[in-house]
């Protein structure tokens, strides 16, 4: 499974996508795989097939529902194409698995400000500024995401926006 994955991500900005098929060869030989579902997944969001994408990313979410990043993906998909509540939802969920995820709870409070309930999004808040994975200046990070839609965490050179075009 390893392989079908590494290449599939090595391959996927090639011309052709030879990484889709990697992944759906990867698929055949292991289809309860939630690695290979979840990539699959952002294949299709790539290729802007958001049906498709959903389902595969709802698969992998709860074939593994103790990995945070295959939940928060999925909720981020599902409130990018207007389903806010199926978004909450699916991060209520893995937080009940992963109660300190940084990234589960950021996404829950970003949410929940966007929609105007502002108590909520500090109740994730403050679960997150003082969670042993969090990021020492969490309510900065949080504010600056609430604020663009993304945030730049100082030493990372990542960014991350509440889209599916970003996936």
């Amino acid at each position: 499974m390893p392989a079908y994955a590494n290449f599939s991500d090595l391959y996927r900005a090639s011309p052709g996508r030879p990484g889709r098929r990697d992944t759906r060869a990867g698929l055949r030989a292991v289809p309860g795989d939630a690695t290979l579902l979840h990539l699959s997944g952002l294949q299709r969001v790539r290729a802007g097939d958001s049906a498709a994408a959903l389902d595969l990313l709802r698969r992998a979410s709860r074939l593994a529902p103790d990995n945070a990043r295959f939940a928060y993906v999925y909720a981020v998909a599902l409130h990018s194409t207007g389903q806010p509540g199926a978004a909450m939802a699916v991060l209520e969920q893995a937080l009940q698995h992963l109660p300190y995820a940084p990234e589960l709870l950021s996404a829950a409070a970003a949410f929940e400000r966007e929609a105007g309930h502002t108590d909520l999004a500090n109740r994730y808040l403050q679960r997150y500024a003082p969670s042993p994975a969090g990021c020492p200046d969490a309510l900065a990070v949080f504010r600056e995401r609430s604020r663009t839609g993304r945030c730049r965490v100082s030493g990372s050179p990542h960014v991350t926006q509440f889209s599916m075009r970003r996936l």
